[in-house]
């Protein structure tokens, strides 16, 4: 209750005051109430960084002197709200390189902190922010300040083939730029080939450096085909690991056009299911992929799609029709789209077949097989156009045995 006080005390003065008031029994208390401190300090560093005091967020966050990783997220919330603020990037630089050593000296932990995360949670997190909210950020730092190779330093710590797109994506940029080419083709194709996602942005690096390395773009096609192959041989063998025979929900739903649409009249086709709403960025970023999956199987009577609009705002059925209509209108691709129903005997932005099907998040697609299974589920999209595109031929292909 005295965390909750002074964290939604408006007046930051009083919000102080509050803490200076608690301090001591946050100091003696127990470690229930030693939660409540990190957080209300948290807090409060936060606020005065955000209101100029940097002064006064340094003297309260000292009193978590001794807890690294928690002193780490707080100097990380100081470098982040300077950056906001326009700082200068020396001044931001400083604190990120303050949570970067404050990290490194939680590596030799062995309790939970901050104490309000298990053990186990305080070293996922550790990690985690380890990676992409303090060596990522600082080393994009360095590059922009010129420090090119401390970069790279960092950088290749977080990079691989396990790791986002986006930090392998600027630990080649940096290498590129400090004109380590051969390391660049090396990386690029290492994580090309292991499966993991690779921005669009990528492929111009890629075909500068095997320029400078071969003098010539001649077989840089032939390159590009066997990665691509290696890749799509990778994403196979993940893909026949995730394959399940469970039993697509039958439902019927009505087209833009009126007509109704039953999913068991698609018995003996692969059908790939994709839901979406037109309100949700990551499923239109998705349509241009989508588009050319769509594209390719045209002519394919054994390949169907559907798209599924589900969890449309509207409160009825009509005024999400127009909705639907109207991003029709404006975009127009060749999709097939059925209008998913409310659930009558549920509140909120409950539908029929999204709930039958179990979706959390959209957008959310299904691939079905000829008996009426469902042999995939893949949900999200990552950013790539051509890897999602790949990943459904490559599930499609599965199905039908091919691949």
């Amino acid at each position: 209750m005295r965390n909750f006080s002074i964290e939604h005390t408006e007046d930051l003065t009083k919000a102080t005051a509050l803490y200076a008031r608690y301090k001591s029994a946050f100091d003696k208390g127990t470690e229930a109430l030693s939660a409540d401190r990190d957080k209300a300090i948290s807090s409060l560093v936060r606020r005065h960084v955000r209101a100029g005091n940097l002064e006064e967020a340094l003297r309260i966050a000292s009193d978590l002197n001794g807890k690294p990783i928690t002193m780490s997220m707080l100097y990380e919330n100081i470098a982040c709200v300077l950056a906001e603020k326009g700082e200068s990037l020396d001044r931001v630089q400083e604190f990120f390189k303050k949570s970067l050593e404050r990290l490194e000296e939680s590596k030799a932990q062995l309790r939970g902190e901050p104490t309000y995360l298990t053990t186990a949670e305080w070293k996922a997190e550790r990690d985690r922010k380890y990676a992409e909210y303090v060596v990522d950020v600082y080393a994009w730092i360095l590059f922009e300040r010129g420090e090119i190779r401390e970069a790279i330093a960092h950088q290749s710590q977080i990079a691989g083939v396990e790791s986002d797109p986006d930090i392998n994506q600027r630990y080649i940029h940096y290498l590129s730029t400090d004109k380590r080419y051969d390391q660049v083709l090396t990386h690029a194709r290492e994580y090309m080939e292991s499966g993991a996602a690779i921005r669009e942005a990528m492929k111009p690096y890629l075909k500068q450096t095997y320029r400078n390395t071969h003098h010539s773009l001649g077989g840089y096609d032939a390159f590009l085909t066997a990665v691509r192959a290696a890749q799509q041989k990778h994403r196979v063998g993940v893909l026949k690991g995730q394959m399940t025979d469970k039993p697509a929900p039958d439902f019927s739903l009505k087209d833009l056009e009126g007509n109704e649409v039953p999913l068991h009249s698609f018995r003996g086709k692969i059908v790939v299911l994709d839901f979406w709403a037109t309100w949700c960025g990551p499923c239109i970023a998705s349509f241009s992929a989508m588009q050319k999956a769509v594209d390719q199987c045209r002519d394919d009577d054994g390949v169907k799609f559907l798209f599924v609009n589900t969890w449309e705002d509207g409160e009825d059925a009509e005024t999400r029709k127009k909705q639907v209509l109207n991003f029709v209108a404006q975009h127009p691709y060749g999709f097939h789209i059925v209008m998913d129903e409310k659930n009558p005997r549920k509140k909120g932005r409950r539908f029929q077949v999204a709930d039958a099907y179990g979706i959390d998040g959209i957008p959310a697609r299904f691939v079905i097989g000829p008996a009426g299974k469902i042999r995939f589920t893949e949900s999200g999209y990552g950013g790539s156009e051509s890897a999602l595109l790949e990943e459904i031929e490559a599930m499609v292909g599965l199905v039908r045995g091919r691949a």
